[in-house]
């Protein structure tokens, strides 16, 4: 998982209970032509329906730049796992994120969901780098953290 959150560009959504119901994530993403891809791939896969279905997650989206190396490698069984890798099943935003206790937090994902997970390899660790910067990286013992959020965090 960490080779593919060591990206350039990432942006987090936020969604909460009292605005999840409104929301269809494939709408907000039509807004960002950069997450076209991504959009795509949420409707491809039927993630966009477990997305909206929730009443908390943060999605963590891709890039097309990014995705274009993964697509043309993997199926779209495999792709949608490691899509579901990137989705939170918890409500992040830029508070939260800048007050996680003792520095670093395991987020679950909604890869976990399927049955298929396996130890600490599906979480995602979230590090409060200080200074406004937050680190994410894969929840397995020993691994190293692999990307800085650089994208905006926008709750829907």
């Amino acid at each position: 998982m960490a080779a593919f959150l060591t990206l350039s560009s990432i942006l987090a959504i936020a969604i909460l209970a009292s605005s999840a119901a409104a929301s269809n994530i494939t709408e907000f993403l039509s807004a960002f032509p950069k997450y076209s891809d991504f959009n795509s791939l949420l409707s491809q896969t039927k993630l966009a329906n477990e997305i909206n279905s929730r009443s908390m997650v943060t999605v963590c989206v891709l890039p097309n730049d990014a995705l274009s190396a993964i697509t043309s490698k993997y199926p779209l069984s495999v792709v949608k796992n490691i899509l579901s890798l990137h989705m939170l099943l918890d409500y992040f935003d830029a508070a939260k994120l800048h007050k996680i206790p003792d520095g670093s937090v395991l987020s679950t994902t909604l890869y976990q969901t399927t049955g298929n997970a396996a130890g600490n390899l599906v979480f995602v660790n979230i590090i409060d780098l200080k200074g406004g910067k937050v680190g994410f990286g894969s929840g397995a013992p020993r691994s190293e953290q692999a990307h800085r959020r650089r994208g905006g965090l926008h709750p829907i």
